[in-house]
């Protein structure tokens, strides 16, 4: 390094500096730390005053300056709004008083006009003139609009009969129709919309809404400035602040010191920049220093001030700021003559807490010391909070732990002795468990395959060393512990069992740890195998028999299904429930009537699955509280169109360990309506009885009317000779009484009698013989007598005549002449026929069939090989294929309830299959009839086949 480019010694200056700091650090490093915290505690405190001197006066000096504007906005704003809500009251009351007159005067026209002194035309053009020669202030009028907002008078000609009621005062006015009302206009020409006022007055009789309209500016002479002076001059901001009031021309109007003329003086001087920002600005606030005569020397002041457009004022408030800020200074003087004891006090606190450092710190020292020299049973003893309560806490707690070591290490040494002594005992216990174990266990090494010893293990890449096995394994794979411990699977591969070599090759192969069951065809046994590797190249094997537990199982799963399979073949719905209703079971049936499949089912409150279910829940509820078997019968259900009724039978579950209830559900829809159907028959029985009976009553005197009538015409027509002699005894011309007895229609008359006779003698016959218990013998009956007879009983039927009569239809005839007699049950085949004829007119009289112009029933016979053919045909709606599937079953019925019970057809069905040995069945399509077909065999006992 050359001479220029070693460094430079430090100055002089410099090494002063350092040697100062060094000396200082020296010194300041060896103080004791209670001489520490008080210097630093002093020092922070005169800073902390110092700083806060600083910052907090002007904070505060700024927030009393900002409370002096807000408290003089605020009492300008009032004096505005009393000055402007003056304004608009003498504005109002000006217009209130105009109005109104000419409201008088319209009034005053319309009384000449009713009492006829002129027309209302008239009326109300004088009335137009008055209004129109009136005008108020400078541009003010007057204008009258009805209650659509239609101007009926305007001083301009050219608006009257225009519509102003898109305008929104127009609105208001026909609102409200009276009142004081303020809006901005803007006539045509103007940029600027001006303030308006206007009062209306609402003139009844000719809904005239007379309105006077002026502009707001040109009232400003109504009122004066004297008449806020008291308001004004009563108003003190601080000690000498005060509110004044000027015009636009800066001419004093107000003031509580001076007066105009000594205002127009200060106006000359250099206090015009005040009075200039007063009157070229509307509002706002600024401070300014101002002179009053007598001062010698001018303050400064803060001012706010508002100007009022329709008057031209300016309003302003005015006060010294020194005044607002004496509190201040007061705080100031007192702060001061406040710190010098302050700060004695402070210090005084400060070298009583820094003692109170000190003193816990020379004990501590102490102890430290002497736990130091090996006096672990050294404690500090101080129960403060503070940090150094915390550090005599921690010295404490480390000694005591300390303390607490030593006694472990002693303890752990004898712990030591008294384990191996429990290891050897645990050994002990541990090979008395192996020992005895139920289940097989061994313990294999995996080892490579030895390629010098082929085997079964061979091909698995694995082998398998013995380590160690229980009697239990031994006595399941033939092995020897004392024997076969250490060598290889490989080795004893042909003492063992195919199963066992099978079980290690998949061991060899599969993941650990392994759990699974499997079974050996050749032992006829089952196992539960779990395999785990307690190190890398060692395996665990634990294999259990099973098998007597998979027997169990298995009766368990037979006779479960066995149970379930007698359940489910059960036509009732039958399922359980646990004690909160939820299903345990459901059986096929359920499934069926429900819809609901038992996956779904099961889990489930049982509510959930049947509207039926749930609206007899309380019956399961009761079975569950009370253990006592409930029922309910002939509980009622709609399916669409189908009225069903169900038996429910609740048992609850008497079993310990279970609580719940078997429910059982079954259709008794047949059997109700079997049930009707026997009262019914019943009922019919009496009735036929009581029939048959009044037949014979009947039959009786219709005997004798007939036979008289039948002598009466032998009497009077017939030529006998007792009929001579009685009429030449009688002197009785006998032509003229055949004359006269055919001019009266005499003879008509009884041969209608005897007609009548005739035909409720067949009726009163064919009751009798339909009343008859049927017998079981069949005999031979002519089929067209048969079929007669059913039609002279349907035409008497008096439920078909409450509809109209049987013989309002047409009955047409198509009778094979080969057929006559067919052995058969007479009043079976009569009943059968009489149901078809029934069924055949309800059909044609049924609203649905009401369009067909004439109702017909066609006959047919035909001679077949083996039978006679009968065919009942109607002309009526018909019907569709699903109804004739189903018109044959029991209860079955297209008619309204309370019409049909649904046997008719099904009892005939009957009859006619399973008596005679014959056949029913029915062609039909909607809209074009049907025809029910009975094919009765001629050979009796024989049966026809379809």
């Amino acid at each position: 390094m050359t001479p220029s480019e070693q460094p430079s010694p430090p100055s002089r200056a410099s090494r002063r500096h350092d040697s100062f700091f060094s000396s200082f650090k020296h010194v300041y490093s060896n103080l004791r730390i209670r001489t520490k915290f008080f210097l630093g505690a002093g020092a922070l405190i005169v800073l902390g005053a110092v700083v806060g001197w600083r910052l907090t006066f002007p904070l505060m000096e700024d927030m009393v300056q900002r409370q002096a504007v807000a408290e003089l906005e605020n009492s300008v704003t009032l004096l505005a709004n009393m000055v402007d809500t003056s304004l608009k009251m003498s504005i109002k009351n000006r217009l209130r008083g105009i109005a109104e007159k000419n409201r008088e005067i319209a009034a005053h026209f319309q009384v000449q006009a009713a009492s006829g002194a002129m027309t209302l035309k008239e009326a109300k053009e004088r009335v137009a003139e008055i209004f129109s020669s009136q005008r108020i202030g400078k541009t003010g009028y007057l204008y009258v609009i009805d209650s659509k907002g239609e101007v009926l008078f305007h001083p301009k000609s050219a608006v009257s009969g225009e519509n102003f009621s898109h305008f929104a005062f127009i609105r208001d006015q026909m609102m409200r129709r009276m009142g004081y009302v303020e809006y901005m206009w803007r006539n045509p020409g103007e940029t600027v919309p001006r303030a308006k006022a206007l009062y209306m007055t609402y003139f009844e009789p000719w809904d005239w809404i007379i309105s006077v309209s002026t502009y707001r500016e040109e009232f400003a002479s109504l009122i004066s400035a004297q008449d806020f002076r008291e308001d004004i001059l009563a108003l003190r901001f601080g000690a000498s602040g005060y509110a004044l009031l000027l015009d636009d021309k800066a001419t004093l109007l107000i003031h509580p010191k001076i007066s105009a003329s000594e205002f127009s003086a200060l106006t000359s001087s250099s206090n015009m920049s005040v009075i200039e920002k007063i009157t070229e600005n509307a509002s706002g606030s600024f401070r300014y220093m101002w002179k009053n005569p007598g001062e010698e020397e001018a303050r400064q002041k803060i001012m706010f001030y508002r100007t009022l457009p329709l008057l031209n004022w300016h309003v302003a408030a005015t006060a010294y700021l020194e005044e607002y800020q004496a509190p201040l200074a007061n705080l100031r003087t007192i702060l001061l003559l406040g710190a010098v004891p302050f700060l004695a006090v402070m210090l005084l606190v400060t070298a009583a807490i820094s003692g109170s450092i000190t003193r816990p710190l020379r004990e501590i020292m102490q102890a430290v010391a002497s736990g130091s020299r090996g006096d672990l049973s050294v404690r500090i003893h101080r129960k403060s909070g503070d940090e150094a309560g915390q550090l005599a806490h921690y010295f404490n707690l480390f000694m005591s732990r300390m303390q607490d070591y030593e006694r472990d290490l002693r303890n752990e040494m004898d712990e030591r002795m008294t384990a191996v002594r429990a290891l050897e005992k645990g050994e002990k216990r541990y090979r008395m468990l192996f020992e005895s174990m139920q289940d097989g266990f061994a313990m294999f090494e995996l080892v490579p395959v030895a390629s010098d010893m082929p085997g079964p293990l061979t091909g698995s890449g694995t082998d398998f060393r013995i380590l160690e096995i229980n009697p239990a394994f031994a006595q399941q794979t033939a092995l020897s512990p004392a024997r076969d411990t250490g060598k290889r699977l490989s080795e004893v591969a042909d003492t063992l069992s195919p199963y066992w070599l099978r079980l290690y090759r998949r061991l060899a192969s599969c993941e650990m740890p392994a759990r699974f069951g499997d079974y050996s065809p050749e032992l006829g046994r089952f196992f539960h195998v779990t395999a785990y590797r307690p190190e890398v190249d060692v395996l665990a094997v634990l294999v259990a028999d099973v098998t007597e537990a998979k027997t169990a199982e298995e009766e368990m799963r037979r006779a479960r299904n066995y149970v379930r399979s007698m359940i489910d073949s059960m036509p009732s719905v039958i399922f359980s429930v646990d004690r909160r209703g939820m299903i345990t079971q459901w059986n096929a049936a359920a499934e069926r009537l429900t819809g609901k499949n038992r996956d779904n089912a099961l889990g489930q409150h049982f509510t959930t699955q049947w509207s039926l279910l749930r609206e007899n829940a309380d019956l399961v509820e009761s079975a569950l509280q009370n253990h006592e078997s409930t029922s309910r019968s002939a509980i009622e259900e709609h399916t669409g169109d189908e009225q069903h009724f169900y038996e429910m039978l609740v048992y609850p579950l008497l079993i310990s360990d279970v609580e719940g209830a078997v429910v059982r559900v079954d259709e008794v829809t047949q059997r109700i309506r079997m049930q009707e159907m026997l009262a019914q028959s019943e009922k019919m029985l009496s009735v036929g009885g009581l029939a048959a009976g009044m037949a014979h009553e009947i039959n009786n005197p219709l005997g004798g009317i007939i036979q008289g009538v039948q002598n009466v015409r032998r009497r009077l027509v017939d030529d006998l000779p007792a009929n001579l002699r009685a009429a030449e005894v009688c002197n009785l011309d006998r032509e003229a009484l055949a004359c006269y007895l055919e001019d009266r229609g005499i003879l008509g008359f009884i041969e209608s009698i005897r007609e009548s006779g005739d035909r409720a003698s067949r009726i009163v016959r064919n009751m009798l013989e339909f009343s008859r218990t049927p017998q079981a013998v069949r005999e031979l009956a002519s089929v067209h007598e048969l079929i007669e007879k059913a039609l002279s009983l349907a035409s008497s039927d008096y439920d078909l005549k409450k509809r109209r009569s049987f013989n309002s239809i047409t009955i047409e005839r198509s009778y094979d002449e080969r057929v006559g007699e067919a052995p058969c049950s007479p009043s079976e085949i009569e009943q059968v026929l009489l149901n078809l004829f029934k069924n055949a007119a309800q059909a044609l009289f049924s609203e649905v069939s009401t369009s067909f112009k004439t109702p017909r029933i066609t006959l047919r016979t035909k001679l077949e090989d083996d039978a006679v053919r009968i065919e009942v045909a109607d002309n009526g709606p018909g019907m569709d294929r699903t109804t004739s599937q189903r018109i044959f079953e029991p209860f079955f019925t297209t008619k309204d309830v309370g019409e049909g019970t649904g046997l008719g057809l099904s009892v005939s069905y009957f009859i006619i299959v399973q008596n005679h040995g014959g056949e029913l069945y029915v062609e039909s399509s909607p809209g074009h009839g049907a025809t029910f077909v009975i094919r009765l065999p001629l050979t009796a006992g024989k049966r026809l086949h379809p």
